[in-house]
């Protein structure tokens, strides 16, 4: 399955994963994000990116993608979620 930005619910870029993942990265959660949607449509620029997001960081991702796009109207999108 192809993922676009727009396909990205805004509530994701405050979230607590991936807060922690553009921490550990040395990056900006925009970033994480960004990387998130090139590793799922390119594997082979994987290992030239800046960083790269291990199996199960791209596993939480998609899972918290999915989570905030069927509950996106039940969740304030400038509340921190845990």
């Amino acid at each position: 399955m192809d993922i676009s930005k727009k396909d990205i619910p805004e509530t994701l870029y405050n979230d607590a994963v991936v807060d922690y993942l553009a921490e550990r990265y040395h990056t900006s959660p925009r970033r994480v994000i960004d990387r998130f949607i090139q590793q799922r449509e390119d594997t082979d620029n994987a290992t030239t990116a800046p960083f790269h997001l291990e199996t199960n960081e791209m596993e939480l991702l998609r899972s918290l993608t999915k989570y905030y796009r069927q509950n996106s109207d039940k969740i304030h999108p400038n509340e921190p979620q845990i």
